[in-house]
């Protein structure tokens, strides 16, 4: 149970920083806001549809998939975050 929800961490983390890098390689200044926002978005919705479904194929493991599942957003999004950041540091120094 804690793979899946490690995967599916993995593979939304990978979809909202490539969608931030995509907005921060843009010449637009409010376009990278756009992008992050939207991949914050887009990675909540899709965690809450990912809860959902597993909440119906694993009916007897709900809390530990919800344990697992929160702890992997915590970590995944601090990851995601500390990765931007860094990101933005470098390409103000450009």
């Amino acid at each position: 149970m804690g793979f899946y929800s490690l995967l599916s961490y993995y593979l939304l983390t990978l979809l909202a920083y490539f969608m931030s890098i995509r907005g921060m390689k843009s010449k637009q200044t409010g376009t990278f806001m756009q992008y992050v926002f939207g991949a914050m978005l887009a990675k909540l919705v899709l965690s809450f549809l990912l809860i959902l479904l597993f909440f119906q194929m694993f009916r007897n493991q709900r809390m530990e998939f919800v344990f697992s599942f929160l702890i992997a957003y915590l970590l995944f999004t601090g990851f995601e975050i500390f990765c931007l950041m860094l990101n933005v540091k470098e390409k103000n120094k450009l």
